[in-house]
């Protein structure tokens, strides 16, 4: 890579992260429902990214039940670990 190219991303990182900032501030009050949403979208993307080849991986070990049974055990714990 050119050193120009690396600069450009690292000054796009750090505007993008300033405005994210600027954003977070501009919403105090809502601030509760925003992080709300962003922990939402983040288990919502890692599950739909992850539970495909788990599910795929499992199978072969566990079968389908034994797989279903890991992931609501999963989601229960980190619920319960999160209260």
């Amino acid at each position: 890579m050119n050193d120009f190219l690396v600069m450009s991303l690292a000054g796009a990182t750090a505007l993008t992260t300033m405005l994210g900032g600027f954003l977070a501030l501009s919403l105090k009050r809502r601030v509760a429902m925003v992080l709300g949403f962003s922990a939402g979208a983040v288990l919502g993307v890692a599950f739909f990214d992850l539970a495909p080849e788990a599910w795929r991986l499992g199978e072969k070990s566990f079968g389908t039940g034994g797989v279903v049974i890991a992931g609501l055990a999963g989601f229960f714990l980190y619920g319960l670990f999160d209260r």
